[in-house]
């Protein structure tokens, strides 16, 4: 064991373990960016050891039981899956939130990731999955945000959302530690809404806040510029190439008119990240921090940062 804690560390020496881990990956290791020069080669064996060594699959799922009923139709959960999420970006409405997953299909972490648009919500205007969105501060037990994950019949409709919330507490059961969270909750009349889950509890540790005149030659801001250039062109393409795999359907099926409002903003949005003075890396995501308290986000995917607003 002693030899291979030693091979170990070498290689994380060497090759840089942060962005050679799998996109989607709660990683044990630190995030040391930019990754050194090597040759491409090396790095995909090293991404290849070390991804079987550090990594906690992307999916990760628990199991889920119970339904959600309304207007003569019903969704079944089967799996779960949760995000803990501190609040170091200042953007959250608590210190700390869970966010968590009910579903038919089994959901990668990565779709929870982010601020206020995770990329599980595009999933379900796709109609790419069913279930529950649950996020709540684990510190406060009598209030629950509730995002209904279906398909909506309108293409522009929004996905539903509830406020659970009652003074002695909305939860029937809720147990958590630092690496496991389980709930149960019974809707009043317990036709519309029940569900039980247990769920390993993931997260998305902070590697770096980077402030000041930096943040401009990061790659989360040559990111962001990438992808807002590509839709002032109108060049959809390039756009989707530079977008999180869970939101790229969404864009791809946007109205001709839908484009050209895209275009006409860009530039205002241009300049916001050409003056963006913080971002905060994590393992797997990071944030930019915009004027105004506005935000946009990233994904980590295939060692690249992927557009996920």
């Amino acid at each position: 064991m002693v030899e291979i804690d030693a091979l170990r560390g070498k290689l994380l020496d060497y090759a840089g373990a942060g962005p050679l881990a799998p996109a989607g990956a709660t990683r044990l290791v630190p995030c040391d960016r930019p990754v050194p020069a090597v040759s491409d080669m090396i790095r995909i064996v090293f991404s290849l050891f070390l991804a079987l060594i550090f990594a906690v699959p992307a999916t990760a799922s628990g199991t889920a039981t119970g339904y959600y009923r309304t207007d003569g139709q019903r969704i079944d959960f089967a799996h779960a899956i949760a995000l803990d999420q501190d609040n170091t970006e200042g953007l959250l409405q608590s210190a700390r939130q869970l966010r968590v997953v009910l579903s038919d299909i089994e959901v990668p972490i990565t779709a929870l990731h982010g601020i206020a648009f995770p990329g599980v919500l595009a999933m379900a205007r796709a109609g790419q999955v069913r279930g529950l969105l649950l996020e709540f501060d684990p510190a406060e037990r009598t209030a629950m945000r509730i995002t209904i994950l279906a398909k909506p019949d309108d293409p522009h409709g929004s996905l539903l959302s509830l406020i659970v919330s009652n003074s002695e507490g909305v939860w029937s059961a809720l147990a958590l530690n630092a690496d496991q969270v389980s709930g149960t909750y019974r809707s009043k009349d317990e036709q519309t809404l029940m569900f039980e889950f247990d769920a390993s509890l993931l997260g998305d540790p902070v590697c770096e806040d980077i402030q000041g005149a930096q943040v401009r030659s990061t790659e989360v801001i040559k990111a962001l510029i990438a992808r807002a250039e590509a839709l002032k062109r109108g060049d959809i393409d390039t756009a989707v190439k530079l977008t999180a795999e869970v939101g790229r359907p969404a864009l791809t099926a946007l109205s001709a008119e839908a484009r050209t409002a895209a275009a006409i903003s860009m530039p205002d949005l241009l300049a916001q990240l050409k003056r963006s003075k913080r971002v905060v890396e994590r393992h797997a995501s990071a944030v930019a921090i915009l004027d105004g308290g506005s935000w946009a986000s990233v994904v980590l995917e295939d060692g690249k940062w992927m557009v996920s607003d």
